[in-house]
């Protein structure tokens, strides 16, 4: 019964592919706003870089005696990273409340996807032999988040602190 369900696992994993999602980088800077009556309310801004994986192959190999003749074995990827921002208020008890109209996806990037056709074999190009640019990708894509992440953070809690400085009756901000 195991070999069947392993089997089972196995056959799933070919036919649908991999589908995931990481995260690279996160950060978290902290606000105060003092506003005019001597309140002052404590937030937490968050920023998370993600990355998002699709990976599958679809066709077949070639197996003359079931009459196929080619091997139409097609790899796919795409991956995409963003770095999303939320702010939350945080009550005297130090638990967060979401501030949805500040959530907002920052950076949408580095995107790429496997090839259609070799030209040099041709014949379309299979996950085994694409193997390393996919792998190449994957890597070009961590590399990608952690080189822009630092500045698209400074950048952004500039314009969180502005934007902040614009509700009504806010006296100041306090960046700590």
């Amino acid at each position: 019964m195991r070999r069947l369900f392993f089997g089972c696992c196995i056959l799933g994993l070919v036919l649908i592919g991999v589908c995931y999602a990481d995260i690279l980088q996160q950060g978290s800077k902290p606000v105060a706003v003092k506003y005019k009556n001597g309140n002052v309310e404590h937030y937490v801004v968050k920023w998370t870089g993600t990355r998002t994986i699709d990976h599958h192959e679809d066709g077949h190999p070639s197996e003359p005696l079931n009459g196929w003749l080619t091997d139409t074995r097609q790899c796919h990827w795409s991956i995409s990273s963003q770095i999303i921002r939320k702010v939350y208020l945080l009550n005297q008890n130090g638990q967060e409340y979401a501030q949805e109209e500040l959530t907002t996806p920052l950076v949408e990037n580095f995107a790429n996807k496997g090839s259609d056709f070799v030209l040099t074999q041709l014949r379309s190009e299979n996950c085994g032999d694409a193997n390393a640019r996919y792998q190449s990708d994957v890597n070009d894509s961590t590399k990608h988040m952690s080189d822009a992440f630092p500045g698209v953070v400074d950048s952004d809690y500039k314009k969180v602190i502005e934007t902040m400085k614009g509700w009504p009756n806010v006296q100041s901000i306090l960046p700590k």
